[in-house]
């Protein structure tokens, strides 16, 4: 994979394993070893693994685990984002955290509006930290499983979309949530719709270029927009927009990054 992927853009690390016994002897030496390893092949990527032990009690020290082998801090969370994030970085202040897992399984108990309240709640509490440099959402999509506990259909329900890739409640906060820009309404007055783009200080965060605001027919390019700076924008408006205005911010590819509907 290494030889075959070594200059493709996408790459920007090299994780080294998923949930394992990282706090253990063996543990330890396989991402000693590993990084090592890798570095021979290629040294010009970043190093990590995803740990489900970092934060645990039985951590005391940085020796205590094999996070201390990396150049940034890779964990799997699920609940306790707050505290978990804390104690990570008391044991590695010097490191930058990525959640390379977080979300919360669709099931009986747990409707669509608790799913949303808890990624709200959950990036939230992770947005208070200049050192957690993301978050990767367990899962775009339900998957199939033999897993104990897997639902009676074979799925394991933790997507935003379902096995037919119909969207979920929580497809349209996530997408808001890790879009790179923050679209609010200013003001509504008559026939205008004051509109605040603002590009996003944490993250996703990088400088907007060539990205289009699109309502309706009517196209407008955006300036460039760095990390915290905005911009304001004025749109017409008809009766029979007052139903619903629908807005979207578009990438210079033509995807869309963000679409809300705004009413007066």
């Amino acid at each position: 994979m290494m030889e075959r992927d070594w200059n493709h853009p996408c790459i920007i690390a090299y994780s080294l394993g998923n949930e394992f016994q990282s706090q253990t002897p063996e543990g330890q030496a396989w991402v000693k070893d590993m990084r090592d390893y890798v570095r021979s092949i290629d040294s010009t990527r970043l190093i990590t693994f995803a740990s489900f032990n970092v934060w645990r009690d039985y951590v005391k020290q940085p020796e205590d685990e094999a996070s201390r082998y990396v150049d940034f801090v890779s964990a799997n969370i699920y609940g306790n984002h707050q505290k978990i994030l804390q104690r990570i970085h008391e044991l590695y202040p010097d490191k930058p955290v990525y959640i390379s897992e977080f979300g919360i399984r669709a099931t009986k108990n747990k409707t669509e509006e608790d799913r949303v309240a808890y990624f709200k709640k959950a990036l939230q509490e992770i947005r208070q930290f200049d050192f957690v440099s993301g978050a990767s959402v367990w899962s775009f999509n339900d998957y199939q499983s033999r897993y104990s506990g897997t639902d009676a259909d074979g799925y394991r329900a933790w997507g935003l979309v379902t096995p037919e890739r119909q969207l979920r409640g929580t497809y349209q906060t996530l997408q808001e949530e890790f879009a790179p820009v923050i679209l609010q309404a200013v003001q509504w007055k008559d026939d205008r719709l004051i509109i605040d783009v603002q590009s996003r200080s944490d993250f996703p965060s990088y400088t907007l270029r060539n990205y289009r605001l699109q309502c309706g027919t009517t196209v407008i390019g955006l300036k460039t927009l760095r990390p915290g700076e905005r911009q304001q924008l004025t749109l017409q408006v008809s009766a029979k927009d007052k139903n619903g205005l629908s807005i979207s911010i578009i990438r210079p590819g033509g995807s869309v990054v963000i679409n809300k509907i705004f009413k007066p």
